[in-house]
């Protein structure tokens, strides 16, 4: 059996949190198990069963068995991801401002996130303090940087920021 983050095996792109369970049909010990990653497992007794629990990345896995009268198996294993996250941030532009006025709160951003798993939360802030959201985008802003962490139905997150500035007072 294999980890499950919603269809996928390992629940973040680039992430190693993959699980693998293998169980042999016989009871002729010692079986031994020799995984792809290097691990060896004798059992001499008991469940002939092995497993590597949360520690694996996405990718393809051989698992040997072999029992004590020379039968033996191969298995392979593929782990899949999640496309990896991505974050596009859209400020306004005022002829290259993100308001139109010194002083006033006309910026907006637009956030597209792409990839991962299922629909989105966001949780934006802003430097220096004061502002939160938990919208998309965003509007009415006045100059600051504002920092958005986005994070996917698999609990996985991107982040990041965007500079609304003013023009020159007049």
């Amino acid at each position: 059996t294999k980890s499950n983050y919603n269809g996928y095996q390992v629940s973040c792109n680039g992430g190693s949190n993959g699980s693998i369970t293998v169980a042999a049909s016989t009871t002729a010990y010692p079986v031994v198990y020799t995984w792809s990653t290097g691990r060896s497992r004798t059992i001499n007794s008991g469940a002939v069963r092995d497993s590597i629990i949360g520690t694996l990345a996405a990718g393809t896995y051989y698992i040997s068995m072999t029992d004590a009268s020379g039968c033996g198996k191969v298995d392979t294993v593929v782990l899949t991801s999640p496309p990896a996250l991505g974050l596009t941030l859209a400020p306004s532009s005022y002829d290259g401002f993100g308001t139109n006025c010194n002083g006033s709160s006309t910026g907006a951003i637009n956030a597209t996130p792409s990839g991962g798993y299922g629909t989105y939360g966001y949780s934006w802030t802003s430097t220096p303090a004061g502002f939160t959201s938990t919208s998309g985008n965003i509007s009415s802003l006045a100059a600051k940087t504002y920092n958005l962490t986005v994070t996917d139905g698999n609990s996985c997150t991107i982040a990041g920021s965007s500079v609304i500035t003013d023009p020159n007072a007049i």
